[in-house]
């Protein structure tokens, strides 16, 4: 029986040497290489989603202002806005939920998708706020909007305590309607 299993995993061996099974050769030192959204969307957001949680996480305005497309004019100014907004040193990163919204494919490959998704951020002084987010991974017709469109956190205490950027947000970090004016009710 010994002499079974030994023989079974020897051959296993050799034959993920053989075709270049990945599970033996995972190498973490090098870096990911870009993942095509055309063709794995959703592949694309949840590096998406991980990269949003580690600039929080750091507080790198420039690289989240880099996440943005760029129709959406979102300036690293506004990023640090809603950077200072948080208030206290980030402990936790969960609950992630990620969803495609509209999508449409032509010959194999995606040329219009849309994501939004949300995390739950916890703080060392126990606060917690709802990070939500959305974009585009691909939009063949204004690849000027592909990237994130949206960033907001809302306070899980208290729904006026919210701050915003991108689509919908004014320099001040508050939620605007479909005309431009702000919403009231989220006025603190």
């Amino acid at each position: 029986m010994f002499k079974k299993l030994v023989c079974v995993i020897i051959c296993a061996a050799m034959l993920c040497s053989l075709t270049g099974c990945g599970f033996l050769k995972f190498d973490s030192s090098k870096e990911r290489e870009p993942i095509d959204p055309a063709v794995s969307p959703r592949s694309y957001i949840s590096q998406m989603s991980q990269n949003i949680k580690d600039y929080l996480k750091k507080g790198d305005a420039e690289n989240l202002h880099r996440l943005f497309g760029e129709y959406f004019g979102v300036t690293v100014t506004n990023i640090q806005g809603l950077l200072n907004f948080i208030d206290g040193e980030i402990v936790a990163i969960n609950n992630d939920r990620i969803q495609s919204n509209d999508k449409e494919m032509r010959d194999g490959k995606y040329t219009y998708y849309g994501y939004g998704g949300r995390f739950t951020i916890s703080l060392e002084n126990g606060k917690e706020y709802v990070c939500h987010f959305a974009g585009y991974a691909v939009y063949d017709e204004k690849p000027e909007k592909v990237g994130l469109e949206k960033l907001y956190l809302i306070n899980e205490n208290d729904e006026k305590d919210r701050y915003g950027v991108g689509l919908y947000y004014n320099d001040k970090g508050q939620k605007l309607d479909y005309d431009g004016n702000v919403i009231e009710r989220y006025l603190r």
